[in-house]
């Protein structure tokens, strides 16, 4: 799996992801609303691949943007990590690995 490409480089040798931040959405300045805090979150069935919403942010059809992890790079793959079976992952482990409930 390469560490990054021009998509993902963190300017430092490495990629950007995984990370935790707003999920998929449309920016309330294309409604004509320029004021933050009135982005749009799209809905679950647009989500990409790469995000997975973070169960503890609260309800996901309020309208609001989701948060989450975007888990890997959809150009090269960087940040997702091989399952014990050899297949890529999504990246999280959802606490399973660490004996967590």
């Amino acid at each position: 799996m390469p560490a990054h490409c021009e998509h993902c480089h963190d300017g430092n040798d490495g990629s950007i992801y995984p990370y935790y931040g707003v999920g998929p959405h449309v920016c309330g300045w294309r409604m004509g609303k320029p004021v933050v805090g009135h982005s749009k979150g799209l809905p679950a069935s647009e989500w990409p691949e790469n995000f997975q919403p973070d169960p503890e942010h609260g309800d996901q059809d309020d309208g609001k943007p989701p948060l989450g992890v975007w888990t890997h790079c959809m150009h090269c793959g960087a940040g997702k990590e091989p399952t014990p079976q050899g297949q890529p992952s999504t990246g999280l482990s959802h606490g399973a690995d660490h004996g967590e409930h």
